[in-house]
């Protein structure tokens, strides 16, 4: 019926090609019997068209009908309060945005900024962002910038495009800008960055700044701030740095100048590594082990049911060095 001209039909075929029911889904067949019913002025097809012909070319990539598409989702999610509605904005503008499309980009952090049924691991978002400075212009990474400038992106974001140096120029230096930015705002993450880049970087910088102890001062700062907020890599940093004396910041435990009593210092990192193995870190929990097995630290008597305890947590999350461990214990090794 539809190739003898009947409108109805037509459309009804149209519209399963675009919604692919009893067919494969294919939107340029779909057009196609939409323009034939839209030429013999029927209305419903005439209407479908431009809605169509903008999603075929979504489909092909084009960012600009992505964009648009995003824009419409949008607004029938705020007149519905349809979650598919809102899920389909989000998905428009995140592929527009990273190819690089400016206004996609604003929109797309606008959204996943203020409703928060939206979730990406830290990661994976950022990853959206270095995929969109890659594939725009310098004006991408301006936006993001002035985003984060403006309060309305995450500093950390910013920190981490530096420090990977994915779609700008790598540069530790903007990075910790950024992620002292983000630190002082409280982000765990950031501070925990700041407390490594600060130590890893102590020997290097350390001939800038002219004393290595002003950046073990710094890392250790940075690190404790992390750990008060549940960091537990930051808190494990914080046992090793207590461990090997580099600790103490001016405050109640004196300055990085003053040689801290070993034994005190022994008391902390176990203090710490227990902190961190209780948040779950596999390897404090080995270390700990370590320590209650062979009383490696002064102050912590030799405990092999203590250290069968640590090394078995440690082990149910894929530690090899503690699956070793228990398997030397069981020989009597």
């Amino acid at each position: 019926m539809a190739r003898q001209g009947n409108v109805e039909a037509q459309f009804n075929l149209g519209n399963m090609y675009e919604n692919g029911r009893g067919v494969q889904k294919d939107y340029t067949e779909a057009i196609n019997w939409y323009q034939e019913a839209a030429e013999h002025g029927y209305t419903p097809a005439k209407e479908v068209l431009p809605h169509l012909e903008r999603l075929k070319d979504a489909e092909e990539g084009n960012a600009d009908a992505q964009y648009e598409l995003g824009k419409m989702y949008l607004k029938m999610y705020l007149k519905s309060q349809s979650s598919l509605d809102n899920k389909k904005a989000l998905d428009y503008y995140k592929k527009a945005a990273e190819q690089g499309h400016v206004n996609a980009l604003r929109a797309f952090v606008k959204l996943t900024r203020f409703d928060y049924s939206f979730f990406f691991e830290i990661h994976e978002e950022a990853a959206i962002y270095q995929k969109a400075i890659k594939n725009g212009n310098a004006d991408v990474f301006a936006t993001l910038v002035k985003m984060a400038e403006e309060f309305t992106f995450p500093p950390y974001i910013i920190g981490m495009i530096y420090e990977e140096g994915e779609g700008v120029s790598r540069s530790d230096c903007r990075a910790m800008e950024w992620y002292e930015k983000a630190a002082e705002q409280g982000h765990a993450e950031a501070q925990y960055k700041l407390g490594e880049m600060y130590y890893n970087n102590m020997y290097e910088w350390s001939s800038i700044i002219n004393r290595s102890d002003v950046m073990k001062e710094r890392s250790f700062k940075w690190y404790e701030k992390a750990a008060e907020q549940g960091h537990a890599e930051a808190q494990y940093q914080l046992g090793q740095m207590y461990e090997k004396g580099e600790w103490g910041h001016g405050g109640m435990y004196g300055s990085f100048a003053d040689q801290p009593n070993h034994k005190y210092s022994n008391r902390l990192a176990v203090k710490s590594y227990l902190k961190a193995a209780d948040l779950g870190h596999s390897e404090a929990q080995f270390k700990l082990g370590e320590i209650y097995e062979k009383g490696l630290h002064r102050g912590v008597p030799r405990d092999t049911v203590q250290a069968t305890d640590w090394y078995q947590k440690a082990a149910e999350q894929g530690h090899e060095g503690a699956q070793y461990a228990l398997r030397r214990m069981e020989k009597g090794d």
